[in-house]
């Protein structure tokens, strides 16, 4: 990316894949401040997008990411029970597990028959 579309792009796709993967992930089962960086991971591939085109950040360009900033840590008005209620990951039960696949497993032939197919 870089090499292809410009340094700001690819440094920006660095820093989202290092906050991701480096932060994001080990903290996810700690504590919720992993949100906080999941958020910002989250909220960077715009920002590329927009780096891309126009080669720098400019401020619709930090408004768009604090759009998407706030959507994904759950803060807005209609989100602040999840916000605030939000738990470390824990692991799950078998039964829990079992019981989530045999949902699934009920559901997807009921879906699988509504595909819409886009005219010719």
């Amino acid at each position: 990316l870089t090499f292809v579309v410009g340094p700001l792009p690819g440094l920006l796709a660095a820093l989202a894949l290092v906050t991701y993967a480096l932060v994001y992930t080990p903290l996810k089962r700690r504590t919720t401040a992993s949100l906080l960086v999941g958020a910002v991971a989250g909220a960077i591939p715009p920002l590329i997008g927009w780096t891309a085109v126009t080669g720098s950040i400019d401020a619709p360009a930090l408004v768009l990411f604090a759009i998407l900033f706030l959507r994904a840590r759950g803060c807005g008005r209609h989100f602040s029970k999840s916000c605030l209620g939000s738990t470390p990951a824990q692991p799950e039960s078998a039964q829990t597990a079992s019981s989530k696949m045999q949902h699934t497993a009920k559901h997807v032939p009921a879906h699988a028959g509504n595909r819409r197919r886009a005219p010719l």
